[in-house]
């Protein structure tokens, strides 16, 4: 398998990733390559000392870009993403590799680990306690359940889809597993197989950008074979109780009383905020669980403090 890796300025946490990829055991990829999307720091250099193969943009061109220029150049039949300023744990690419068979992708949880000081790590994923297939990207939507550090792909179903929307800004992971999953069927495992870090320069902690590209891509995805009204009517939920929590917090109750109106109206929209509503009870206990029992989240939990503590140092 190939991993990409893309990279812009980010010779701070470029190491650490790039060391988790040299750690995976007892499956190992075959090559690792990096997209320097035209850094002015030495992403390129650190990338080369962990053996990785380097191409360098000549401008800037973000993410989904470099993540492209990283599938088409890669040499191996499958793909194996990983966000320069995430790390894998030891085992994940074993983990993922065992259960690709038949299908065209391949998912593991994460751990969000935060930036801000006593904020515990969370767990995002599946809340499924065993590995299930994704027969259709309707098990997408309303959620996205992949992290975009924890995936292993077919590259002829990437190529296929058209790659990455270089358009988008945002959430151009979940664009393309929505498009992958029209070409073959996934699978996703509970296991915790990665560490996404949250910190200042994410582009999750954007207050408008991702829901306004959530809500382009989502419908982008109407009248598409797989599509149904339900599906509307669940999405429609959730951005109207993101809504309803606004207007409550603002003092615009009666906005929120026409919000809450439309969505005891429809059981489908209902449905979605009660589901989604279940699903972060239950990540939290799982995240509680993992960071106390499970001892690999404890042994990559426990380096990441002691580095953290050694920088402060």
């Amino acid at each position: 398998m190939s991993v990409i890796v893309p990279t812009f300025n980010r010779s701070d946490t470029l190491p650490r990733a790039l060391a988790s990829v040299k750690s995976q055991w007892p499956c190992a990829p075959a090559e690792i390559i990096v997209v320097d999307d035209h850094s002015t720091d030495a992403s390129g250099d650190i990338a080369r000392r962990y053996g990785a193969r380097v191409i360098r943009h000549e401008r800037n061109q973000g993410a989904a870009a470099a993540r492209n220029t990283g599938a088409a150049a890669a040499t191996q039949p499958w793909l194996a993403m990983l966000d320069s300023d995430d790390e894998w744990l030891p085992d994940h690419l074993d983990v993922l590799w065992r259960l690709r068979d038949g299908h065209v992708l391949v998912s593991g949880a994460s751990m969000a680990c935060f930036d801000q000081p006593g904020q515990p790590p969370a767990y995002a994923g599946t809340i499924r306690l065993r590995a299930h297939t994704l027969r259709s990207p309707a098990a997408l939507i309303p959620v996205n359940q992949l992290s975009a550090s924890g995936v292993l792909v077919a590259r002829e179903a990437v190529l296929a889809a058209g790659g990455y929307n270089t358009e988008l800004g945002y959430a151009e992971d979940w664009d393309l597993w929505l498009r992958v999953l029209e070409r073959g069927t996934g699978v996703i495992t509970p296991s915790v197989v990665c560490l996404y870090h949250v910190h200042a320069g994410s582009k999750s902690r954007h207050p408008e950008g991702p829901a306004q590209t959530h809500d382009r891509i989502v419908r982008s995805c109407i009248g598409r074979p797989w599509w149904s009204s339900r599906l509307l009517d669940r999405w429609c939920g959730l951005r109207m109780w993101a809504a309803l929590e606004a207007a409550l917090a603002e003092g615009r109750h009666r906005q929120a009383g026409v919000l809450a109106a439309s969505l005891v109206a429809r059981p489908q929209r209902l449905w979605a905020v009660v589901a989604r509503r279940v699903q972060f009870s239950l990540w939290r206990r799982r995240s509680r669980r993992l960071a106390a029992h499970d001892p690999r989240v404890i042994g990559a939990l426990q380096a990441l403090t002691a580095a953290v503590s050694e920088e402060r140092l």
